[in-house]
């Protein structure tokens, strides 16, 4: 797994590190890397299905004039229920590609190349669907009330 990195197109050398002892190749952790790089991979996989799925029908759902319904404000909570999920790889993730850089001098630039920077911008982008979904809960919730009323 080590010579693969070195010698991917998807792995950047670092600063300082062309050349790397086989020692240090031999030291590379290569089960944790490839469990940590499992364990992300198969959550940011689940979060883009959820994505996708979400995507997909809020986009049909609007063709077909629903805008603040029921059945929307579940497809914008399953788009926090998308992000928990990115949340939760970015540390696996982050941990792999900080073994190959610490072990082997190369950064990940390819795919699954997140970095613990990645956590607070998800954070981030967490808590501004957190907001979108209670204000699209709250225009439904008034929009419900207002049928009942005419």
């Amino acid at each position: 797994m080590a010579s693969d990195i070195l010698k991917s197109d998807d792995f950047l050398l670092v600063p300082n590190h062309s050349h790397i002892s086989q020692a240090l190749i031999n030291q590379f952790p290569e089960y944790i890397y490839a469990i940590l790089m499992s364990i992300g991979v198969i959550l940011a996989t689940i979060s883009i299905l959820y994505e996708l799925r979400a995507l997909i029908k809020i986009i049909s759902n609007l063709g077909q004039k629903k805008y603040f319904t029921a059945e929307n404000v579940k497809l914008v909570r399953l788009f926090i229920v998308s992000q928990i999920y990115t949340l939760a790889c970015d540390p696996f993730l982050a941990g792999a590609n900080q073994l190959s850089t610490s072990y082997l001098g190369r950064v990940n630039n390819g795919a699954f190349n997140a970095t613990w920077s990645n956590i607070p911008d998800d954070l981030i982008t967490l808590i501004i669907i957190g907001v979108i979904y209670i204000l699209f809960k709250l225009a439904e919730q008034m929009k419900r009330e207002s049928d009942l009323t005419v």
